[in-house]
Order: C-alpha cells, then structure tokens, then sequence
C-alpha cells in the first residue's frame, strides 16, 4: 500500500471534518451551542432517557470526558440527569423542554447544510461503505 496515499487520503478526511464542523457552528452559532453540545442534543432526542456509557457511544465530536459535557449541558439548562429506577447509582440524561428545541433546531442547520451539497447517492454510499470497512479494521 502507497503510504503517501493514505496520508493525503487521511488529511482529506481531517479536512472535510473541519469544514463541515466549520459550516455546522456557524449555523449554530446563533442557537448558543457547539458543534460538540448539537451531537449530544441529537443522539439524545433518540436515546433519552440514557445512562452517560450509552450517550459516550453515540457521540462522535466529542474527544473529552462526555461527563464534562453533560455537566455544561445541565447548568445551560439543556439536560436533567435523574437516578436510574433501576440502578440508583446510575444517572438518566433526559433533554429538558429547551434542549429538545434546540435538537430539532440542529438538526434543521445540519439538514440544510446536507442539502447544499451535491452528492451523487452512489458515490456516497461507496465512499461510506469504504470509510466503514477501514474503522472495522481498526477496531
């Protein structure tokens, strides 16, 4: 395999993500979030109520500790954490009125991001398909 292939193919991933992540907090910006708080408002308004490990799963900007996130998240006022019934040791993220808002205005700003690119459907789904193969190979 040609190791300066994979380099640039590597810094072309890097790039795209910092583009799109670019895009995606502008058009956040005038909701108050992050690119980072947007994914975990997403992931939640599919999983709520869920333990922090199921959230950490699903999250894909998040490089930090996900507990620190959700602590920002609770004092903004975006989630409520509650003891689990079935393990009061375990805490629920649930998103609170504001934070379901604001979910479903994310996802309006990454849809309108999405629909102003041109992507031919085949092409995607075999760039997809290869991006996938290479993370099953390194998990």
């Amino acid at each position: 395999m040609d190791s300066s292939a994979c380099l640039d193919f590597v810094r072309e991933l890097r790039a795209l993500n910092h583009r799109l992540d670019a895009r995606l907090n502008e058009g956040l910006r005038p909701l108050g979030i992050s690119c980072v708080q947007a994914d975990a408002l997403m992931a939640l308004q599919g999983l709520q109520p869920c333990g922090l490990k199921d959230l950490s799963t699903h999250l894909i900007a998040e490089s930090g500790h996900p507990s620190r996130l959700v602590a920002r998240m609770r004092r903004s006022g975006l989630v409520e954490v509650a003891p689990s019934p079935e393990d009061g040791r375990a805490m629920l993220i649930s998103l609170t009125a504001k934070g379901e808002r604001l979910a479903k205005e994310s996802c309006k700003v990454r849809q309108n991001i999405i629909d102003s690119l041109v992507l031919d459907d085949g092409a995607l789904a075999d760039a997809t398909g290869f991006v996938q193969s290479i993370i099953r190979q390194l998990f």
